[in-house]
């Protein structure tokens, strides 16, 4: 895989129900922005973080930033110069997507964070790929705590 994509979620009844993000989705950096979130604008309030990266944004993330009260539009003018979150569904662009699940089509993922009460559930997609029926596992599943307060 040339680019390393991930999707935010949070836990259902039936798996999770989460957002595409497109670009740096790799755990070193997911991981450590999303206990920056918690701790600091979020006030680690957990259903005000999940409302504003799966439920406020239907059109997925091109990036995450660092503060959520910046702009998080997509803007193709300011495409090279992208430093806070931008979304796919404000700005210049309007897409909408159905949540990603555990039931979603594509080898576009490599990585699943969930947000849960206790803390990140973060686990790699292992991809198989037979022409009858394309479908993915998770693997090095990894759980993160929320930090103490």
């Amino acid at each position: 895989m040339s680019y390393y994509s991930s999707v935010i979620a949070r836990p259902n009844a039936d798996g999770f129900a989460g957002r595409y993000v497109h670009s740096a989705s790799q755990p070193n950096y997911v991981i450590t922005r999303l206990l920056q979130l918690y701790r600091g604008p979020f006030k680690r309030d957990l259903d005000a973080m999940q409302r504003f990266l799966i439920d406020d944004h239907p059109g997925g993330w091109s990036r995450l930033g660092d503060d959520p009260t910046i702009d998080t539009g997509w803007s193709d003018a300011n495409r090279a110069n992208r430093t806070g979150f931008t979304c796919y569904c404000h700005g210049d662009r309007h897409e909408t997507h159905p949540p990603f699940t555990q039931d979603s089509d594509g080898p576009d993922v490599e990585w699943l964070y969930v947000l849960t009460n206790t803390g990140i559930e973060v686990s790699q997609v292992d991809w198989s790929n037979d022409e009858a029926d394309e479908t993915f596992t998770w693997r090095h599943h990894k759980h993160v705590s929320w930090p103490a307060a």
